[in-house]
């Protein structure tokens, strides 16, 4: 490789932060050891100008993308992006809210001529078709049929406490697994609503012994960054969060909402 050259380069958009922090993290983890450099686009990255071209693989969030072409409307041509990826595509119409501003920015995103990549384990043909024609696709291809999907061995509970019961009924339901699964290392993931949520469950379980993690908006990008990875590569069992998209952890076994 050429000192200067201006080599072919991908971007993966993510919905959210939290999972582009992930994906980033566990990226330049299957990475090391190459010359493959990967980097991340935030939207405070984009207001302060701070746009690098040294990277192979960049995970942008869709705000920062946003941003991106409103300011800098040639940027994926002056980068030499050859392939774009956008996670969980079924979001552009899912997010509503989000749709005015920064979904917009994929309208007509064919006109690039760039090879887009959509990933998504739920759309269905008609969003299909809505996003092939929101994008400027064109005659698209559909890679992965449904019957060629093997279905996960998942089981999903729906139980209801009081409130004044749900968090001692979390506590007590932790423990059990940690009993029933004493022989073998497993991780849980709790999902919360709130701020004080979070801190009520991780004030509960710490209290009895159970190690476990936090990550809430109150956590800067570099913290919920080494957080995650923490939770990835030590000990720490649970992770409480209100953070639904984007946190992934091979050895979870129990995800409680």
């Amino acid at each position: 490789m050429h000192v200067g050259v201006n080599r072919p380069k991908s971007i993966v958009i993510s919905p959210h932060n939290a999972l582009l922090a992930m994906h980033h993290m566990q990226a330049t983890k299957y990475f090391l050891g190459t010359s493959l450099r990967v980097e991340k686009l935030l939207p405070s990255n984009v207001a302060a100008n701070e746009i690098s071209s040294d990277f192979d693989l960049l995970f942008i969030s869709i705000h920062a993308f946003k941003d991106l072409m409103d300011k800098h409307p040639n940027q994926l041509q002056q980068w030499n992006i050859k392939n774009i990826f956008i996670d969980k595509y079924h979001n552009i119409f899912g997010e509503l809210f989000r749709h005015t501003n920064s979904w917009k920015s994929l309208r007509n995103l064919a006109r690039h001529s760039i090879k887009i990549t959509l990933l998504s384990a739920t759309a269905n043909p008609l969003l299909m078709d809505f996003v092939g024609y929101y994008l400027g696709l064109g005659s698209y291809k559909v890679i992965g049929e449904l019957d060629q999907y093997p279905i996960p061995d998942v089981v999903i509970n729906v139980e209801h406490y009081s409130d004044a019961r749900v968090l001692s009924e979390l506590v007590q339901k932790i423990k059990q697994l940690n009993i029933s699964k004493k022989d073998r290392t497993f991780k849980i993931h709790i999902v919360v609503m709130s701020k004080d949520d979070a801190a009520a469950v991780h004030e509960a379980l710490s209290a009895e012994s159970i190690s476990c993690l936090m990550i809430t908006s109150d956590c800067l990008q570099r913290k919920k960054e080494d957080t995650m990875l923490t939770w990835e590569e030590r000990d720490e069992q649970c992770m409480v969060s209100t953070i639904v998209d984007g946190i992934d952890n091979g050895a979870v076994e129990d995800v409680f909402v």
